[in-house]
């Protein structure tokens, strides 16, 4: 079994049947790791050895951070983001959907500060109707700091619904 990871190959030998219940994922700088790669599908753990064959390690860019975690995908950062806590952008992001802000979703007292980068609408797939917002807030005590929102003329900026003490600081739209 051939383990790459990021170019590097290391080996390790099997007998034909072992089953590799896991191994420990790599890491890489700037990246999350997100699965161990066979023939471009990630694979399920445990495998059983039946013939030679290369694991190849996939990562993903980093896009969020709260606090000293971070995340792949905007969405699951707010999500996961408590009460007080800031959600920090680490690179542009592109959104296929709109980023909510609502009492269902996390209902919290929450800070989104781009840190001067950008959130934009994906040109190849997005909502319609009541969906075509880049941003929903319908819950209080929303801020939106250091941030870019391109709408790239198919989404229609924020939406805020029902909500109070909603803060923009040096956001441009």
């Amino acid at each position: 079994v051939a383990w790459d990871v990021d170019g590097t190959i290391t080996s390790s030998e099997y007998e034909y049947g072992t089953v590799i219940k896991a191994i420990e994922n790599p890491t890489k700088e700037g990246y999350g790791f997100e699965c161990w790669e066979i023939d471009g599908k990630c694979a399920a753990f445990p495998i059983t050895v039946v013939k030679n064959v290369t694991l190849t390690a996939k990562f993903v860019d980093y896009v969020a951070m709260i606090g000293e975690t971070y995340y792949s995908d905007l969405l699951i950062a707010l999500k996961a983001a408590q009460d007080g806590e800031t959600i920090e952008l680490l690179q542009d992001v592109e959104l296929y959907t709109r980023l909510i802000f609502a009492s269902y979703t996390n209902g919290k007292n929450v800070t989104l500060d781009g840190n001067g980068y950008k959130l934009y609408a994906s040109t190849t797939n997005w909502g319609t109707g009541n969906g075509k917002h880049l941003i929903n807030v319908n819950c209080d005590n929303v801020t939106l700091k250091d941030i870019v929102l391109d709408s790239n003329g198919i989404a229609e900026g924020v939406n805020i619904y029902m909500a109070q003490n909603i803060t923009f600081d040096n956001v441009t739209i």
